[in-house]
């Protein structure tokens, strides 16, 4: 059963077109991941379940939503730390302070 170059030419397109196919949905698989993974969430905080105690009572609540409380602003004062620049050391200043210790000669057996 030879096929003719025809047949193999039609055959091998069927075989290109789905390998692209194949492609295009494992790219779109990757894209959805990569979304999933690094793009933009948000933090939503759903309702108590019941039976679970919530951290702040119902009046909190109220009163955390409550428009007449006035929200003061807390801002903080970058304060600027000055590095203080040390004098570096001269010298020679161990050896005049070895030079002045008397010298002992200990022979250990």
């Amino acid at each position: 059963m030879k096929q003719t170059a025809e047949e193999q030419i039609k055959e091998l397109k069927q075989q290109l077109a789905m390998a692209n196919e194949k492609i295009a949905q494992l790219t779109a698989i990757i894209k959805l991941q990569k979304n999933q993974i690094f793009g933009k969430k948000t933090e939503v905080m759903e309702p108590v379940v019941d039976g679970q105690q919530s951290l702040f009572s119902e009046q909190e609540m109220d009163q955390l939503q409550d428009p007449d409380i006035s929200v003061t602003e807390v801002t903080e004062k970058k304060i600027k730390q000055v590095v203080r620049h040390r004098k570096a050391k001269q010298s020679g200043q161990r050896t005049t302070f070895l030079d002045g210790l008397p010298q002992v000669e200990e022979v250990i057996p």
